[in-house]
């Protein structure tokens, strides 16, 4: 009986933090007309560490929201310590399954494409006037403070890329966290203009393998068959997405969220994702955007 009233405690503690952070989110993916009208324009900093793509691995959703007392945080601590544990060893092994994939991509130039694609993508923001826009290898947060500190515009965008494997690594999947920045009042002589996060998107773009195997291996076979032709070509297509991912996420309203939020709306499911369907391909049943409390765009590549 103790049992479940300690669990039944923690999930309504849980359940009341994510409401509110919900509303805090949503408002938080939307801009004011205040905000887009700006006659300086923005500078852009987009954001790439990673040399290879990524493994993910799934050995069970274990939730770890903010311990809000002493006996939420030693039972959520206990539970944690043998996930990250199975999680730890499930990613060893990933990698050296994952390890003719990153062979074949070796070479290929995926900051490039980060590059173009979020120039483009801006580029039919007709009030964004992104200038300057640059890239980064530098993971450490002192980037973002100098890069922000550099620039004399009223609004700083940060757009920081991560591109990896599903965890069956029957999808190739790249995100992109879009964030604006202003002046924050913590600003100081010693260490100047100090900035705050106003708006921050996330949004996804996935290539999925048609008829994906249940061996792991095999689904690497056909990503890094030929020098990796159809990987590369996978995250071509999925960068390109951002191309009309990126714009339609920045004029998103509040209506459009509320929208998308709608028990009423039509759903669609892609990938193990389930949402609120926004649009559908029309030369292509298979390619689809959803809306899962971000965007999430999804193609099937055949070979």
């Amino acid at each position: 009986m103790k049992s479940s009233l300690v669990f039944f405690i923690i999930a309504l503690i849980s359940a009341t933090s994510c409401d509110a952070a919900s509303k805090a989110n949503d408002n938080a993916k939307i801009l004011s007309e205040t905000d887009r009208n700006l006659t300086s324009g923005r500078a852009v900093q987009i954001e790439l560490f990673q040399t290879y793509i990524y493994t993910s691995v799934d050995s069970g959703r274990v939730a770890k929201p903010h311990a809000n007392g002493w006996l939420e945080g030693i039972i959520l601590d206990s539970m944690l310590n043998s996930q990250e544990t199975i999680n730890a060893a499930l990613k060893d092994k990933a990698e050296g399954t994952v390890l003719p994939l990153h062979l074949s991509l070796k070479d290929f130039n995926v900051d490039a494409l980060a590059l173009s694609t979020t120039k483009s993508a801006l580029g039919k923001v007709a009030w964004f006037q992104a200038e300057p826009v640059l890239l980064t290898k530098d993971s450490s947060q002192q980037s973002r403070t100098e890069f922000f500190q550099s620039n004399t515009k009223t609004q700083t965008a940060f757009i920081s890329y991560t591109y990896e494997l599903s965890p069956d690594f029957s999808y190739i999947s790249i995100t992109a966290d879009i964030s604006l920045a202003r002046d924050s009042l913590r600003a100081n002589k010693k260490s100047g203009r100090a900035y705050k996060v106003f708006y921050n998107q996330p949004i996804k773009s996935i290539v999925q393998l048609q008829k994906p195997s249940y061996e792991h291996h095999e689904n690497v076979a056909r990503w890094s068959a030929n020098g990796g032709v159809l990987a590369k070509a996978s995250i071509t297509a999925a960068f390109a997405k951002f191309e009309t991912l990126i714009p339609f996420a920045l004029s998103l309203t509040l209506n459009d969220l509320k929208k998308f939020d709608s028990k009423n709306s039509e759903k669609a499911y892609a990938a193990g994702y389930y949402g609120t369907l926004v649009e559908r391909g029309s030369n292509n049943s298979n390619e689809l955007t959803i809306w899962n409390k971000n965007l999430l765009s999804f193609q099937q590549v055949s070979q």
